[in-house]
């Protein structure tokens, strides 16, 4: 469990070279995994928005058991 903020931080080094394609701040981020959730669960990847505490959205990404 992270705020997504974390989560931004933690991915940034694979942020490709050159691209403005990138979310450039947290909500932003929040806002990617909640787009890609249904397609990450397809794959066995469960990505969950698990509510606000204090500013910070928390996020929890897992591989699903039955995957």
């Amino acid at each position: 469990m992270l705020p997504a903020k974390d989560l931004l931080s933690r991915v940034e080094q694979y942020k490709p070279s050159g691209t403005d394609a990138w979310p450039k701040s947290a909500r932003g981020f929040a806002d990617v995994l909640r787009r890609i959730a249904p397609p990450l669960r397809q794959m066995g990847i469960e990505c969950r928005r698990l509510g606000k505490q204090g500013s910070y959205g928390y996020w929890e990404i897992s591989a699903r058991e039955n995957a």
